[in-house]
């Protein structure tokens, strides 16, 4: 039933981006509705469909990002966009192609953290660029994921969080716990 909600919502979100081409809040929302559908596609054992579903949505806000250079919700939003199309190739158990997906999210993070240091939203998404980007080296070249983990690991020590903002500290609690176990993979170490 979800799946199918989703794309009753994706196929008029589609009639109303072709029928109005120019406005941009018609054609994100498509965007919205791929990745939607794409992460019930993968629960549902069919990676390949959503994997096409975020590149979709990769390209399209690739295109939109070339069309206004200077709008950080299409920067945002590619950088999501990417970081999704590596997670579900590291799903598929094709790690080294999701690294290139995961360094362009983190490029485009970056730009959008040095333009905004003081935002925490922007801070939590390059940690969890760096992340991933630690996690996929350390499936597939372990010897060379030191530095890209040590790298997450100080920015995250550095992060100053508002003791009342229990989402913010619940993610970096999680993203401790990830880098702990890759970590513990490179130590060889599975002790409990």
């Amino acid at each position: 039933a979800a799946l199918e909600s989703h794309r009753r919502s994706r196929a008029i979100r589609l009639e109303l981006a072709a029928e109005f081409p120019d406005n941009a809040d018609y054609q994100r929302l498509v965007g919205t509705s791929n990745y939607y559908m794409a992460d019930i596609l993968a629960e549902l054992g069919r990676p390949g469909e959503a994997l096409t579903l975020h590149r979709a949505n990769a390209t399209a806000d690739s295109a939109a990002l070339r069309a206004d250079p200077r709008n950080a919700a299409m920067r945002s939003g590619l950088g999501f966009s990417l970081s999704r199309v590596g997670d579900v190739l590291v799903r598929m158990g094709r790690s080294r192609e999701a690294l290139p997906a995961y360094r362009q999210s983190l490029a485009l993070r970056e730009a959008e953290f040095r333009a905004d240091t003081a935002n925490l939203f922007k801070r939590m998404q390059l940690i969890e660029s760096h992340r991933r980007i630690c996690q996929t080296l350390g499936r597939i070249a372990p010897l060379t994921a030191g530095p890209a983990c040590a790298s997450v690991s100080r920015m995250m020590h550095e992060t100053q969080l508002d003791p009342t903002n229990a989402g913010y500290r619940s993610y970096l609690a999680g993203a401790y716990s990830e880098l702990g176990g890759v970590y513990d993979s490179l130590a060889g170490n599975r002790a409990t």
